[in-house]
């Protein structure tokens, strides 16, 4: 029996994964254990539980990622958008917020200079 948790980074060969107790290679998955067997395993240790290939499971695994992730890619393009109209719309606020500012100098501009004139007719 050769466990899931096992990484195939640790098998020169994923291909070459064994069973422990037979020295044979795994053909079958328990999805009871979460576990790759060998057959003869199969009817010893997981007679009741529920099996397949490994090929089969590895298909099928593929399939339900791919159903999970269906959604999820659909709500990353629709972030992706809102992120896109935020952006556009901070560029908006800080060139507005830039506009005010310029505005505000020229108005102080203008009262200084107001300031100034009233200073020079009250001496």
């Amino acid at each position: 029996m050769y466990s899931l948790t096992k990484k195939t980074a640790d098998l020169s060969d994923p291909q070459e994964a064994t069973c422990s107790d037979h020295g044979k290679p795994l053909e079958l998955f328990c999805e009871t254990c979460d576990t790759v067997i060998f057959v003869t395993c199969q009817v010893r240790n997981h007679k009741h539980h529920e099996y397949d290939l490994i090929t089969d499971s590895y298909t099928k695994q593929c399939q339900k990622l791919r159903e999970c992730l269906s959604p999820v890619e659909g709500k990353k393009e629709a972030l992706k958008k809102v992120l896109s109209a935020l952006a556009e719309r901070e560029g908006e606020i800080r060139e507005r917020g830039e506009g005010v500012l310029e505005e505000i100098h020229e108005m102080v501009e203008e009262i200084i200079a107001v300031l100034r004139q009233s200073e020079r007719k009250t001496d």
